[in-house]
């Protein structure tokens, strides 16, 4: 055999094994199986048509290829690796798509993940709004938007020794009933709703001013000292005079009482309450007998 059928000879060799590892997944060329039908039936026909060929190469070292059919038979073969290839493609092609796919589902899975977190966030947010809105309205008087006596109760509820200078004021409307049963309970509703809005406007922000039922409201001055109480106290009664003098028939009278912290060694809020309240008490007391 010469030079030239011994390199033929190699490169059939090394043909065959390139198509035997691209079929079987074996050999030195690390090659890979594809599991695609279509891919395997074309590779397997051309793993036939080679065998045939090698049969034609022997014809063709033996007697020439002027009388072998090499020529057709190699484009044929040509013409079966392109088909080979183009189902391989196609496989991959299929493979891509399916990867797309799965990478646009994740990518679904991670926006409804998103969405869903929104969602319950916008519920948690919604329920929290609803929660303190209804914690709102358990602690606030429908009729005078002040704190209601669940709110005073809290704050008489605490029994913690006070540690900064606190006052605590009763307040208790004069005549409420008088004016009830003159005027109708509606006369009542504005009047007590009149008083509310003049406390809550001379007291500072800071402090707690509450309907405590009733006629009766309370505050509690914080942080503040007998000589702040009795400007406070001096300034309602002016504001309260200003108001009645502008021609309303609903006049505003009260009586009040209130005690400090500093009064007393150890007190809490409750403490100074009843103070305030029986200060109150003998305050109104004296507004009757000077009524009379």
């Amino acid at each position: 055999m010469d030079a030239s059928g011994e390199k033929t000879c190699v490169r059939c060799v090394k043909e065959y094994t390139k198509v035997c590892g691209l079929k079987y997944q074996d050999g030195n060329y690390d090659l890979v199986k594809l599991q695609d039908k279509e891919y395997q039936d074309k590779l397997q026909v051309q793993i036939d048509y080679w065998n045939k060929i090698k049969k034609e190469i022997e014809a063709v070292r033996s007697n020439g290829y002027e009388n072998t059919d090499i020529v057709n038979m190699s484009e044929t073969y040509f013409k079966m690796a392109d088909d080979t290839v183009s189902a391989a493609e196609n496989y991959s092609e299929k493979i891509a798509t399916k990867i797309r796919t799965i990478e646009l589902l994740s990518a679904l899975d991670m926006l409804c993940l998103v969405i869903l977190i929104i969602v319950q966030t916008l519920m948690a947010m919604k329920m929290a709004r609803q929660n303190k809105l209804l914690e709102q309205r358990a602690y606030t008087d429908a009729r005078t938007g002040l704190p209601n006596r669940s709110a005073c109760k809290e704050i008489l509820n605490n029994n913690e020794i006070i540690s900064s200078p606190t006052a605590c004021i009763i307040f208790d409307l004069n005549n409420l009933k008088f004016i009830n049963d003159t005027m109708g309970h509606s006369a009542g509703d504005r009047l007590i709703v009149k008083f509310a809005g003049l406390l809550r406007s001379v007291f500072p922000e800071k402090d707690f001013v509450g309907r405590y039922g009733g006629d009766e409201f309370m505050a509690v001055i914080y942080d503040t000292d007998k000589a702040e109480v009795d400007k406070i106290l001096k300034c309602l009664c002016l504001e309260k005079d200003k108001l009645n003098n502008t021609g309303n028939e609903l006049l505003i009278d009260y009586a009040c009482g209130w005690a400090i912290s500093e009064d007393y060694k150890e007190s809490t809020i409750q403490i100074l309450f009843d103070s305030a309240d029986s200060y109150m008490y003998e305050n109104k007391q004296l507004c009757k007998k000077q009524n009379q």
